[in-house]
């Protein structure tokens, strides 16, 4: 017998609408789509439910990016699990000079 589901998504319609909408916009980045996609598709209250092994194998994520995805949406709604952290350092991060003014 498996065990009980720790958290469990249940999104209302506006947020279903408001995923799909961000799916649709060209500038989402990766993880944020994947972050999306994995809200829609492990959503209880809109059919078709997906298992963590069903999405991992249909769509190649890591069970650890959807536990994490999961996590952020139990503990701190929609908007916590969307925000994604980038350290000041990394390369995604702005620049303040690009290599044009740099010569």
């Amino acid at each position: 017998m498996a065990r009980p589901k720790k958290n469990k998504i249940k999104l209302t319609d506006d947020e279903v609408k408001s995923l799909k909408a961000l799916l649709k916009k060209k500038d989402t980045n990766q993880n944020l789509s994947a972050r999306c996609r994995i809200l829609l598709n492990l959503d209880e209250d809109h059919l078709p439910a997906l298992t963590y092994n069903q999405y991992m194998s249909a769509c190649n994520v890591s069970r650890a990016t959807i536990a994490k995805t999961v996590k952020l949406f139990a503990s701190g709604g929609i908007d916590a699990a969307l925000k994604i952290n980038r350290n000041i350092n990394s390369d995604h991060a702005r620049r303040k000079v690009d290599g044009r003014t740099e010569n």
